[in-house]
């Protein structure tokens, strides 16, 4: 060591003149001294050394703090081993910034006043008052000079926001703390300060390290000029305040052999290698602090709490790491060890736990799972994070019918590098986990999955944020040590207060969502859904509102999931011609898909034309008529109406133009005979066009009539019998068959023949008539009876199959009169009853018939009831028969009756001779009959039939037609 005096900074110590000092261990040898008190006293030299000297730095690195305070390389290495003490002013070398977000500016003041030694007289050989003091290795040097005076270090603090530059923030502060010593100070303590200066300074944040004694400790920036300005007045006027700051040391070999004792230095490398340690280590603090700072830190607990036990555990390595410098330099400096052990601790730090490069990439990773999980949160939006606990709490609140929790499980809560630090500072021997097990954060499939599944969250929350009774939360499950869950996120589904399903999963939206019928009032919708058998669909959710106002809440219907990826539904209730927008989505327990694309659709303008009801047919001709829809658009107005029939490969269009007096009716020709067509019809025409409206629904199939056969009178004249010969140009009159029957496509008479002899007589058991049959004699010149005639033949009855047969041919009937059209009947002149004069009451079919005829027509057609007696020989036909059709009320007259003696009428006599005045005689009293019933048809008031009084006939070729194939 040189035998020039050395030179240390007190650094806040008590140093004094004539105390003894080990510089291997940094301490003062209190107790201890060369010299008596009074003798150092009268030996002490007095300099004065005014100087005041002030300055900004910019930078907070433990280099820096080590050469604001100028301390030199050995003092240094003291200090980060721990062998040193600090007070006052040098207590700004354990301040630290807490935050790398944080921007910090210091503001330095120093000042000495004057220097004190000893005379050298004093360290002459044998002038030491306690020469003892060399024989024990407690010092290597004394102190011999002590300059005075006093430092202060001002620190301004201020947060960084996000959306402010650091650099920026630091930059400003720069120029105000620069400006602070120019500012001046009232007589009051009012500080001269501007606005915008002031404006700039209120988010800064100002604390102290001094020599001063102050009343206060400055916190903000107007406080700290006020303390600034203070501080020349508080070292005294006479420098009576001032502390010592630099120290010169004498090595005691150089007074007396016996002193002599080994001071090595340590290499400038250890001391760079032990600061860059320490360094290191206040920097991972730093970011620690930082990112336990984040907002997502309060939402995952896991990680706010592995980051606080890492920081506490770098913490303690530092202590750790300084007990092992504490007894280890001394040493080296005195010779009992080899700086090379400085080495070997580094060389086991490096192998440990707290190796540079672990906790950096600790951290790198923790930072990286942050920003993950900060971009999670933000894409959760309003989702309320919460506990595990609080999860379960919800489940359990009634009024929560569901639950709906986005779980995320991305690490375990007892962390390997957090354990590994612990393990190596308490000795502890950890079991072999698995380091490569971590949060997964880089890994492409887990980032995949967690993108999935927070999608998938988001749209079951966007499809039920109307839905009250379902609540949706987000938390953190900690991962197990073993690993045997997946990391990730999942959804969990609680219902009921349970928890239903882990891993819940939303269903792609709807596809394909189209119109399929669109009507006036109604439209059916399509779409495809082809994950609904997969994703356990149960029903969709379809909304609908009219597209003329944005602000128009959405009307919801639900339908059931039907069992193929098609499914249908019908909205029905809506307006004619007006403009609507469709959404459909999938819901199992709550919602489960996003909407589908919104369909816009218009319904038609109009209602289907009404019933088409069957008018006539031709055999190349189909007449038909339909009514107006029943419900039109407000504004729209029907201009025509297109009217399509099909039959196989055949299609025709023809069109109608629509007028107030037009007939809706059509008549469609050039058609095949006895083919069946389908007829269908659509109104055109309204204010925006030619929207068409709904088509009508199609017809049951018409079919056109086959051409009537061609009957060939010569063979039939084979089969009839002569009664009257023609003469004086009468026609001949022959006795017709009552039954034709058509079979093998020829024409056939059946002999029908009613004689007296039993095995000759064959009568029928069923009615021959099997349907309504109406036929019209026209008028012609020459006739007898001087008006059209019209006879409805009409069923049999009373035949085998009994009165529940008859019930069916009573009910043909009344179907037969509800004919509407041209072809209907729309009045009857009489009814014809055929009753056999010799039965004595009214059988129970008869009765039926009766009671259903009067319930059919009314009971003002008694009127026109007229009864023909057949088998009547006497002059009046039996009178029980007429007498029990009077008081059951079903004749009103009893004179409208008839009598005809149809069995010997046409009689077949063995007496050849006989057979013609017969004949003759019969014939002539039917004539008679006949001629009495139709002079009563003629004078009988027609009735009209109920449900034709107001039927309206129009012709059917009336109005323009244009034809289109």
């Amino acid at each position: 060591m040189s035998s020039q005096n050395d030179t240390i900074q007190a650094l806040g110590r008590p140093f004094d003149l004539g105390m003894l000092y080990d510089r291997r261990s940094e301490k003062l040898v209190l107790g201890k001294t060369l010299w008596s008190p009074n003798h150092l006293s009268q030996a002490v030299n007095t300099i004065a050394r005014p100087y005041t000297h002030s300055e900004v730095l910019a930078e907070d690195t433990i280099d820096d703090k080590v050469n604001a305070l100028n301390i030199k390389a050995s003092l240094k290495l003291s200090f980060l081993g721990g062998l040193v003490s600090v007070q006052g002013a040098a207590k700004y070398l354990d301040d630290r910034r807490e935050s790398t977000k944080h921007s910090r500016v210091v503001l330095k003041y120093e000042t000495t006043t004057e220097l004190k030694q000893l005379t050298m007289e004093h360290l002459a050989q044998g002038k030491m008052q306690y020469p003892e003091v060399f024989d024990h290795d407690i010092a290597t040097h004394v102190v011999v000079g002590i300059l005075y005076g006093a430092n202060a270090f001002l620190i301004f603090d201020q947060e960084v926001s996000e959306d402010e530059s650091l650099r920026d923030v630091h930059g400003n502060m720069e120029v105000l703390v620069k400006a602070l010593r120019t500012i001046r100070v009232d007589g009051d303590g009012t500080v001269d300060i501007k606005e915008d200066q002031r404006k700039k300074t209120e988010k800064m944040y100002c604390k102290m390290y001094g020599d001063f004694r102050t009343e206060e400790s400055p916190t903000t920036y107007e406080e700290a000029v006020r303390i600034y300005k203070q501080l020349p007045l508080l070292i005294g006027d006479k420098g009576q305040n001032a502390v010592a700051v630099q120290v010169y040391l004498y090595p005691l070999s150089e007074i007396n052999s016996k002193g002599q004792r080994m001071v090595r230095e340590i290499s400038a490398s250890y001391i760079s290698k032990t600061c860059e340690i320490q360094e290191h280590i206040q920097c991972i603090e730093a970011q620690c602090s930082n990112l336990m700072r984040e907002d997502v830190c309060s939402l995952f607990p896991r990680v706010k709490k592995q980051l606080s036990l890492f920081k506490s555990n770098i913490s303690r390595y530092k202590t750790f790491f300084q007990n092992k410098l504490l007894p280890l330099l001394p040493s080296i400096r005195g010779g009992g060890a080899e700086e090379s052990t400085l080495g070997d601790i580094f060389e086991e730090k490096e192998r440990s736990p707290f190796a540079q490069t672990c906790m950096d990439a600790w951290i790198e990773e923790k930072r990286k799972e942050i920003k993950k999980l900060q971009g999670m949160v933000s894409f959760l939006g309003n989702t309320p994070f919460v506990n595990p606990e609080d999860v379960e709490n919800e489940a359990f609140d009634p009024r929560n019918e569901k639950i709906v929790c986005c779980t995320f499980t991305i690490g375990e809560e007892n962390d390997h590098q957090i354990l590994s630090m612990d393990g190596y500072l308490t000795g502890k021997v950890l079991p072999q986990l698995n380091r490569e097990a971590s949060t997964g954060i880089d890994d492409k499939n887990f980032n995949k999955r967690m993108r999935q599944t927070l999608k998938q969250f988001a749209e079951l929350k966007a499809a039920n944020e109307n839905h009250k009774e379902v609540k949706f939360f987000a938390t953190e499950k900690s991962l197990s040590d073993t690993f045997s869950e997946n990391p990730g996120a999942f959804i969990y589904l609680y219902e009921d207060g349970a928890l239903d399903n882990e891993d819940f999963k939303s269903s792609p939206k709807p596809e394909k969502l189209e119109a399929e019928n669109v009507r006036d009032v109604s439209i059916e919708l399509r779409w495809i859904d082809p994950h609904f058998s997969k994703n356990k669909i149960k029903r969709y959710k379809i909304q609908y509102k009219k597209d003329e106002d944005a602000s128009l809440d959405w009307i919801t219907e639900y339908s059931v999931c039907g069992n193929r990826a098609k499914q249908t539904a019908t909205i029905s209730g809506l307006d004619p011609a007006t403009r609507y927008l469709f959404r459909v989505c999938a819901v199992r327990q709550i919602v489960v898909s996003q909407y589908s694309d919104t369909l816009s659709e218009t319904t038609k303008p109009t209602s289907p034309p009404g019933k088409l009801p069957f008018e006539a047919a031709t055999p190349d001709a189909i007449a038909i008529g339909f009514a107006n829809p029943k419900t039109i658009g407000e504004g729209d107005k029907i201009e025509k109406y297109e009217v399509k029939l099909s039959a196989n490969s055949q299609h025709m269009v023809q069109v109608l133009q629509c007028t107030e007096d037009a007939p809706l009716t059509c008549a469609i020709e050039g058609l095949q005979a006895g083919v069946r067509y389908e007829f269908r019809v659509t109104a055109m025409g309204c204010r925006e066009g030619d929207r068409d409206s709904v088509q009508s629904d199609r017809t049951d199939p018409l079919q056109t009539t086959l051409p009537p056969k061609r009957i060939d009178t010569r063979r039939i004249l084979i089969h009839c019998k002569l009664v009257q010969s023609p003469e004086d140009g009468t026609p001949a009159v022959y006795i017709l068959p009552l039954t034709l029957a058509y079979q093998d496509s020829r024409c056939q008479l059946q002999k029908y023949v009613i004689t007296l002899a039993e095995k000759e007589t064959q009568m029928p058991a069923h009615s021959v008539t099997k349907i309504a049959s109406c036929y019209t004699l026209p008028y012609m010149e020459g006739f007898k009876v001087p008006y059209n005639l019209t006879i409805v033949d009409t069923h049999g009855f009373g035949d085998t199959r009994g009165i529940e047969h008859d019930k069916v041919l009573t009910e043909q009937i009344r179907r037969f009169f509800n004919t509407n059209g041209p072809a209907g009947i729309d009045h009857v002149d009489a009814i014809c009853f055929m009753v056999q004069a010799g039965n004595p009451w009214l059988t129970e079919t008869q009765t039926y018939v009766f009671g259903r005829i009067l319930a059919m027509f009314g009971k003002d057609i008694k009127k026109n009831i007229l009864v023909l007696f057949t088998f009547a020989d006497s002059q009046k036909p039996h009178g029980h028969a007429l007498s029990a059709m009077l008081e059951a009320g079903f004749l009103e007259d009893e004179n409208n009756f008839f009598k005809f003696n149809n069995c010997a009428l046409f009689v077949a006599n063995s007496a050849e001779d006989d057979e013609d005045n017969f004949d003759r005689m019969f014939w002539k009293i039917g004539m008679a009959s006949f001629e009495k019933f139709f002079q009563r048809l003629g004078e009988m008031e027609p009735q009209s039939l109920p449900h034709q009084a107001d039927v309206k006939r129009k012709s059917l070729s009336g109005g323009s037609t244009q034809w289109r194939r």
